[in-house]
This record gives C-alpha cells, sequence and structure tokens, in this order.
C-alpha cells in the first residue's frame, strides 16, 4: 500500500512566474516525499500585469476566482483562507503577505493548533523609515511562525532584529528557473549572442515613484552628452508615471533614445534582456529585484543602487556589475559609458554573472523549503 504523502501549502496573494517556478521546482525534488500545494487568494495580481504559466507539477487552487484583485473584504478573506488551511489536512504552511490581518489571524490559529507555519519574508530595515510601536506589533504578530524563509543580508538581520538570533532562517526565498529564462530568450548568455557593439542598456520596472526612474532619464542624458554614439535605452514596465516620465525624456531632448515599451510579460523580458548591455535598477526602495536573476541568468551585469535588496546576494561591485548611490546621476551615468566603451571589462563582468546563479536558480528555493522541513 502507498504511502500517504506529507502535504505542504504556500500561499501568495497571486502566483506569477517566479511563484510557479519555485513551487514547481520543489514538487520535482520532493514527488516521493510531499504533496506540494499552492493558494493565491485571486487569479489577478494587485500589482502586476503578468501572464503565469502552468502549475505543471503541483496542485494551484484559487480561493476566489471571480474576485477583481483587491476587492476582498477582511472577514470573507480570513475565513475562506483559515477553512481553506484547515480542511487540507497539512500540518506544514508558507504565507507570504505576513502583514495582511487575515495572514495575521490564520497564522496564530494554525500555530494554536500545533501546525508548523513559517513566513516567507523580504522585507529589510531601510525600506522606509521604521517607527518603534509599528516595530513593536510586527515582531508580536510574527511569534506564531516557526521559521523564516528570506535572504542573505538585510533580510535576515531584519528578522533578527524583530524575532531574536535563534530564530530557524533558510535562504532562496527570491528564485527562477534559469534555465526556462534561457529557454524563452532563444539566444546564448552574453558574452555569447548579440555582440556588444549591437546591445542596448535595459530598465525593467514599475512606472512608480519608488523605482527613481526619473533619475534614470537624468543619468541617460548626463551619458548620452558623455559619449559619441550613446546606446538606446528600453524601458520596460507600466504604472502612474507615465506621463511624467514621458515629459521628462523629452525635456531632455530624448525622445529618439529612451524607449518607453509598456508592461512585457516573461518570454519578451528574456528576449530583450538576451540584446542588453546592462540591466539598470536605480530604485530607491526594493525589498529585492527579482529582475536581476533574470539579467544574470542571460549573461547581463547589473548597474543598481544600493538599496536593492538583491544585493548581498547576487551582485558585486567589478565583478558582474556596479552598485551607486540611487541620488547620484552622474555617478551611474560613468558606469553607462565604461561598460559602453570597454569591451573588455564587460565581458569580464558577464562572465561573472555565473558564481552567483546557484543562488538565483530554484534549487536554492528548495534548498531553503528542505532546511526549514
Amino acid at each position: 500500500m502507498p504511502t500517504r504523502l506529507r502535504k505542504v501549502v504556500f500561499l501568495w496573494e497571486n502566483f506569477g512566474p517566479m511563484h510557479i517556478d519555485r513551487l514547481n521546482a520543489l514538487a520535482r525534488a520532493t514527488a516521493d516525499a510531499w504533496q506540494v500545494v499552492g493558494v493565491q487568494w485571486t487569479g489577478k495580481s494587485t500589482t502586476y500585469e503578468w501572464v503565469s504559466p502552468d502549475a505543471k507539477n503541483f496542485n494551484l487552487v484559487t480561493l476566489f476566482p471571480d474576485a477583481a484583485p483587491g476587492s476582498i473584504g477582511f472577514a470573507r478573506k480570513f475565513w475562506r483562507t483559515l477553512s481553506f488551511c484547515l480542511k487540507s489536512k497539512s500540518d506544514t504552511f508558507f504565507f507570504s503577505h505576513y502583514n495582511d490581518a487575515a495572514i495575521i489571524f490564520t497564522s496564530m490559529i494554525l500555530a494554536l493548533f500545533g501546525k508548523r507555519v513559517f513566513c516567507m519574508l523580504l522585507s529589510k530595515f531601510d525600506d522606509y523609515d521604521r517607527k518603534i510601536r509599528l516595530e513593536v506589533f510586527k515582531s508580536l504578530i510574527l511569534l506564531p511562525y516557526a521559521g523564516f524563509l528570506t535572504n542573505r543580508g538585510r533580510s535576515e538581520d531584519y528578522i533578527h532584529f524583530l524575532r531574536g538570533r535563534n530564530v530557524p532562517i533558510a535562504y532562496g526565498h527570491n528564485t527562477l528557473s534559469v534555465g526556462e529564462i534561457r529557454s524563452l530568450a532563444g539566444a546564448a548568455p552574453a558574452p555569447g549572442g548579440v555582440p556588444h557593439a549591437a546591445r542596448h542598456f535595459t530598465a525593467v520596472s514599475r512606472l512608480v515613484p519608488k523605482k527613481n526612474l526619473g533619475v534614470l532619464v537624468d543619468a541617460y542624458a548626463v551619458y548620452r552628452n558623455s559619449v559619441v554614439s550613446p546606446r538606446p535605452l528600453h524601458i520596460c514596465g507600466s504604472g502612474e508615471l507615465e506621463a511624467e516620465l514621458r515629459a521628462k525624456i523629452a525635456a531632455h531632448g530624448l525622445e529618439n533614445l529612451v524607449i518607453l515599451r509598456g508592461f512585457q510579460q516573461r518570454p519578451e523580458i528574456a528576449q530583450e534582456l538576451a540584446q542588453s548591455l546592462a540591466l539598470i535598477l536605480p530604485s530607491i526602495e526594493e525589498q529585492f529585484g527579482n529582475v536581476i536573476i533574470e539579467a544574470q541568468a542571460m549573461g547581463v551585469p547589473t548597474l543598481i543602487s544600493y538599496n536593492c535588496g538583491a544585493l548581498e546576494t547576487l551582485v558585486r561591485s567589478g565583478v558582474n556589475g556596479f552598485v551607486v548611490e540611487p541620488d547620484n546621476p552622474a555617478g551611474l551615468a560613468f558606469f553607462m559609458q565604461w561598460l559602453q566603451e570597454d569591451t573588455d571589462l564587460w565581458e569580464r563582468l558577464a562572465l561573472g554573472c555565473a558564481q552567483f546563479l546557484p543562488r538565483a536558480d530554484t534549487p536554492a528555493f528548495v534548498e531553503g523549503v528542505m532546511k526549514l522541513l
């Protein structure tokens, strides 16, 4: 008689490509021991316009299939989330959105029932101006969690600040399938594929204040005036600041060089990065920056601000990219010019991406989960 598999439940608001990648990998790796179940509240994200691939190796459940994102009241969300968890017969849960009221109360009740509840957390202390009262409250709502799946560096430090040094922590929260990205790109990673001379700069980001795209346009204007033949800059994303960004581009006279491509789905992003000289992410607030993984999968060096949470895990200045202050357009322009003019440097940085990919690929997520289980 076959042994009954233990069940582990993962909950995110909505499943994007990265969530599908992670759970497909986990389900394949643990097929003989665990049944993996994914839970999302709605079929669309409140933030992103992504179209997700199929959940090939695990069961994906949508609790509110007909609801619009952000439209579900607390009572309905809490009751249906808790009911599903209790009916699932699972004794192990991984929750994101620790600050959502429905998750706060669900995690507390499950812990009281003796369930193991883990928190998937990628916040950092420097994300916001912190208030001591809120931090004390946060430390209380994190008490039900038996451990944390997070990232190296500041996210880990923030958990220690809230829960002490003895709480179990594992890495690998932010991972993507490197093989899938390369397959979608249909090209060899740099320095192979498109020649250095034919590549452009790329930013992949929502058009919102925290992404700091105004400074990026300012930096590009400085760069444009410093080189003979400036490379185009493609900005992939959508958001509330599109009109303001277009006006800034026009004010600098950059309409023919800075191209707003709108929101791009995963295959288009992979193909865009396959033609990129560098990915630029100058955010003033960035919990991680998953697009850095997509860039590194294609051997594309990154120019990022030190606010990006991926810094400790994936980026080293002079090895596979450069780190710059988010309020320093001249510094960003300097690095752009350097990568354009020094082919040997660019090739060395492109090759340097490979050494960090084991931290970014989905087996790292599997390893982190299994460490906590």
